[in-house]
């Protein structure tokens, strides 16, 4: 009789510790859905680092509700940091801080990218034959047509030298601020939102910014150097950027 009492008991403790595994393994469940997540988009002529440490672009980060993290612009050879886009859980902002520091919440689902300028226009040439590669990078804010693809980019052949048109149509709450084209050629900005491109010879890479309606964030005066570069005819190529997607995770 003692030997099934003892049984049993032992039995109920074995439940017991189960369904206490059970309800933490469901509230780490329901924690993990409410972490807030952080999508850095491909940032065109730079990269962004969070409290130090350099981020993979297209990528979703994954933080602790309140969490304070300090974003700061890397920019590459050649370009300069101009702004941040932050898109939260309320109208999104713009900033020319060095540093953007945000404190995230649960179930937060944010978004981040740095916009970089080119710190003098490059001329390109066209001349030559057979095709080049263009990669179509997406961008916070906006689309484009041709489209950048439903990845964190697109490539596309084009033959060197035809004209490919692209057009960028800011998305609500957004304005188109300006075109960016890279290549081993150099680097150029356009700011008007229709461009007709010559394709170059050699790969590129081109991205449209946007930033919020209500931002300031104004393209930098050319020096004088660089407006005599500018009376060179540019000739470059291709596209960027699909609209804005809150992820959720």
């Amino acid at each position: 009789m003692k030997s099934k009492t003892k049984n049993l008991k032992i039995l109920a403790l074995i439940l017991l510790t189960s369904t206490l595994l059970i309800i933490g393994s469901g509230a780490a469940s329901v924690k993990a859905a409410t972490e807030p997540t952080v999508y850095v988009y491909n940032s065109q002529g730079g990269d962004i680092a969070a409290n130090g440490t350099q981020l993979t672009p297209s990528t979703n980060y994954n933080y602790t509700d309140g969490d304070t993290v300090n974003y700061t612009p890397v920019p590459g050879t050649g370009f300069a940091f101009l702004c941040w886009d932050w898109l939260g859980t309320a109208t999104p902002v713009t900033s020319t801080s060095n540093t953007l520091t945000e404190t995230l919440s649960a179930s937060d689902a944010c978004a981040i990218q740095a916009l970089f300028v080119p710190i003098s226009n490059a001329t390109q040439t066209a001349t030559g034959s057979g095709s080049a590669s263009v990669t179509t990078l997406l961008s916070a804010g906006g689309t484009t047509s041709p489209s950048g693809g439903s990845g964190s980019a697109q490539y596309t052949n084009y033959t060197i030298g035809s004209s490919a048109s692209f057009t960028a149509t800011a998305s609500s709450d957004f304005k188109f601020l300006y075109w960016l084209v890279v290549s081993a050629q150099g680097r150029s900005y356009y700011t008007t939102s229709n461009i007709d491109l010559a394709i170059p010879t050699s790969a590129i890479a081109v991205q449209a910014f946007f930033v919020p309606t209500a931002s300031t964030v104004t393209i930098p005066e050319f020096s004088s150097i660089i407006v005599a570069v500018l009376a060179v005819a540019l000739t470059v190529s291709a596209i960027g950027t699909v609209a804005y997607k809150r992820s959720k995770k």
